[in-house]
């Protein structure tokens, strides 16, 4: 029986033994709420009996409400830092956590998500090669569609986990130069000699191994057996100039002169506008 139409009953049948002033009794309440409802509901059509069941189906969806803490300013005092101590309160089920232990003790008002803060001690060490399949985190989310909340905060999470990566580190087996140092402008006269004559360009007619000896020599790279881990010089060193504001700058402004200089008169008119790269 809907429970909507069963109160609807029962108000209007305590109301009628009020008005009369009958003595009822739980056997007499039920079966007037049986042939009430009966009559009811065959007045109902399809529409009415669908809306009614949406009454006993609704649940309201729970809102967690933030706490708003106003901040409030403290004397200064000077302190050395405690040690923890490790003296916990308790809990009511004599159930020991070991919180400093084998769980972490936050004492905050918001608290880290332990799968977001496995990975970003995971990216830290750099020594998962021992974690088998069992030990990765998985984070797991009930009713997806009703925490939209929690998923933007995840994708945010790894998003700054990818973000704040640390680089990888690599260990050259002989000594390399800096790319501090090998980013610095070069002499004068190696520059002059660079606006009249072209760097050989990939069409040398040369093997691929004497064209990248050539280009590391240009660049004082020293080139060894393997010329794997000069050439992760040269690439890095090409990272650097990319990413480098100063150089971008200087770029941006070579292209411009250059740009201002065919505009001026050395461009033939006659000819369809055309970038060379």
């Amino acid at each position: 029986m809907i429970q909507g139409v069963n109160d609807l009953a029962i108000m209007t049948i305590g109301a009628t033994a009020n008005a009369t002033n009958d003595i009822t009794t739980p056997e007499n309440d039920v079966k007037k709420i049986q042939s009430f409802c009966a009559n009811l509901l065959t007045h109902f059509g399809t529409d009415e009996k669908e809306l009614l069941s949406y009454i006993d189906s609704y649940k309201a969806k729970m809102i967690h409400i933030e706490p708003i803490l106003i901040p409030f300013l403290v004397d200064f005092i000077p302190a050395v830092g405690d040690v923890d101590a490790f003296i916990k309160i308790p809990r009511p089920d004599e159930v020991e956590d070991d919180l400093g232990l084998v769980v972490l003790d936050e004492p905050a008002l918001e608290q880290s998500d332990p799968i977001i803060l496995n990975l970003k001690i995971r990216n830290e060490l750099k020594d998962c090669t021992n974690t088998s399949a069992k030990d990765i985190p998985v984070k797991k989310l009930e009713r997806a569609d009703e925490n939209i909340e929690e998923i933007g905060h995840w994708i945010s999470s790894i998003k700054e986990i990818h973000r704040t990566k640390p680089a990888d580190i690599v260990i050259y087996t002989k000594p390399m130069p800096n790319v501090e140092h090998l980013m610095q402008e070069w002499p004068s006269e190696v520059e002059n000699l660079l606006k009249n004559e072209q760097l050989p360009s990939a069409a040398l007619d040369v093997s691929l191994e004497d064209y990248v000896d050539i280009c590391l020599a240009l660049l004082d790279i020293p080139v060894q057996k393997s010329r794997i881990q000069s050439l992760h010089v040269l690439f890095t060193l090409f990272a650097e100039f990319r990413n480098s504001q100063h150089f971008r700058k200087l770029t941006r402004n070579n292209f411009m002169n250059n740009s201002n200089d065919a505009f001026n008169g050395c461009n033939n008119y006659n000819e369809p506008e055309r970038l060379e790269l």
